[in-house]
């Protein structure tokens, strides 16, 4: 039994400074751990980020040219990176899920979090774009926020979101693993990060090429989207042609070659009307609503019914009727007009949702969801929002990053348990960190709240089971009684009267 008793008292604003080491319990040991495909192995360290093998989500596409006006004004509200997921969630509203072993869920908690907690951002987000171990955001104000692993970086992480300086008029943004990209309303493409493989698009590639601060592509005209592969971007204009740079050891840039590229190159083949990028492969969807793939096919995520390798587009047999197009890092997924989602590929972890783990050459149905509007791909699983507003994922959920409160895997779509809870940066400065004395503790432990009017608490267990339900309460500080738990960590969540949200870390010795 746990007993709670409600005290006053009123805690001055502080600072927290992170360390970035991990035990086990709630915060993770991390180790250096191989899954079944061998390009998905997880490395935590490296001597430079262009040698840590990528993984990929790309974004739907922010804005279009004129010449499709039903996707103009479509922003991408869902990503999925490598072992953890992004939410944005109406009004507005930002949370994260999964391993923060890197401060890739941006809430400074160090806690890896199988339920979606709130990312303290700018008012009116507009868009996410995540991969491997960051995320991108979008502000309504056209500003530019990361936080997680830092593009062009190896040990600088940032746990709650950085504004990137020196970009203005940004409408689109997208994140690869060692580069990010942003898309200006005058249809310039800016880039940062690590040029290894000639991602950075000025003509330079090579060990040691790299701007942490963003830098205009030059030679481009007409760009109206962009997406980024693991190592490689694609610029779609707006007369349909595609130009990409970057890695191209798998014919990824779809300019027939297998040379990397360090200044835009013209992808051959037929028109299209949005691009997506996976970790080594690349999509296209054309108006008439075929998909064409090209590059890295091992696995099938090209949708050709081949598992060849394509240095040039070719069709997929997903072709006809679709209107969104969406790439993991070994698998595909897209978006059909009648509201049904589909996938092929990779099928480790049930990553395509069709209750199997086969390896699909050619699209099949994502199963239990319909009336879907939105679909992404990660490492290892994906996600997608309904009509409802619900939001479901399925495939690996080890780290919690489908946000269901557990962390047992799924071959088929579950709903997800998203917060959208929605605070300003500003706000969420102003308000008092929780604090707990002691912690560990042995008997009972009082956590000082930022409350004056009083909210609700919720704790759960280090699986994610709720041990004390969502519970009110009406001042600032929770005593919490140790009773009859067990040794352990443990999440508590506090939401404030106000709207605000706050978690810690407690742990029972």
């Amino acid at each position: 039994m746990v007993k709670v008793v409600i005290k006053r008292h009123y805690r001055r604003i502080a600072c927290r400074f992170q360390v970035l080491i991990r035990g086990n319990g709630l915060g993770r040991m991390i180790v250096h751990k191989a899954y079944a495909h061998p390009a998905e192995r997880l490395k935590v360290r490296c001597s430079h980020p262009d040698t840590m093998f990528t993984q990929r989500l790309v974004l739907l596409p922010f804005l279009f040219a004129t010449f499709w006006t039903p996707h103009a004004l479509h922003a991408q509200t869902l990503g999925a990176g490598n072992q953890f997921s992004v939410f944005l969630c109406a009004p507005q509203g930002l949370s994260s899920c999964g391993s923060d072993y890197y401060g890739q869920l941006g809430n400074t908690s160090s806690i890896d979090q199988n339920i979606a907690f709130p990312v303290a951002m700018p008012d009116e987000v507009t868009m996410v774009s995540v991969q491997q171990q960051q995320a991108i955001v979008l502000g309504a104000d056209s500003t530019v926020w990361t936080w997680g692993q830092r593009v062009g970086t190896t040990e600088v992480y940032d746990s709650i979101p950085y504004h990137v300086p020196g970009l203005t008029g940004v409408i689109q943004v997208a994140m690869g693993f060692a580069h990010a990209a942003a898309l200006r309303a005058d249809s310039t493409v800016w880039v940062w990060g690590g040029g290894l493989f000639g991602q950075l698009g000025n003509g330079q590639m090579g060990p040691g090429t790299l701007s942490l601060s963003p830098i205009q592509v030059p030679g481009l005209t007409g760009i109206v989207s962009i997406a980024t592969g693991g190592y490689h971007t694609l610029a779609l204009r707006a007369d349909g042609s595609i130009r990409s740079w970057g890695m191209n050891a798998d014919g990824q840039l779809g300019d027939v070659t297998t040379e990397n590229r360090a200044s835009p190159v013209n992808v051959v083949g037929p028109t299209a009307i949005a691009v997506a990028g996976g970790n080594n492969h690349s999509l296209m969807l054309r108006a008439d609503g075929s998909i064409w793939g090209w590059g890295y096919n091992e696995q099938g995520q090209i949708g050709d019914g081949t598992n060849v390798t394509k240095t040039g587009p070719v069709p997929s047999l997903a072709n006809s009727g679709f209107t969104s197009v969406k790439a993991g890092v070994f698998h595909s997924l897209a978006l059909k007009e009648d509201g049904t989602a589909w996938a092929w590929g990779y099928n480790h972890y049930g990553r395509l949702g069709d209750g199997t783990q086969t390896d699909r050459w050619s699209p099949v149905q994502v199963t239990v969801i319909s009336n879907v509007v939105e679909i992404c791909g990660g490492a290892g699983h994906s996600l997608a929002r309904t009509s409802d507003g619900g939001a479901w994922g399925w495939g690996n959920n080890e780290w919690g990053q489908l946000s269901i409160g557990t962390n047992t895997n799924s071959p088929v779509p579950v709903r997800s348990l998203v917060d959208c809870g929605f605070r300003s940066i500003a706000e969420q400065a102003a308000l008092p960190p929780l604090s707990a004395q002691p912690n560990p503790f042995m008997t009972e432990v009082i956590v000082q709240t930022a409350s004056t009017k009083g909210g609700t608490y919720t704790l759960w267990d280090a699986c994610g089971r709720t041990v004390l339900p969502a519970t009110r309460f009406g001042d600032t500080s929770l005593v919490i009684s140790r009773g009859s738990l067990p040794s352990g960590a443990y999440l508590l969540h506090v939401e404030h009267e106000n709207g605000m949200r706050q978690t810690i870390r407690l742990m029972a010795e």
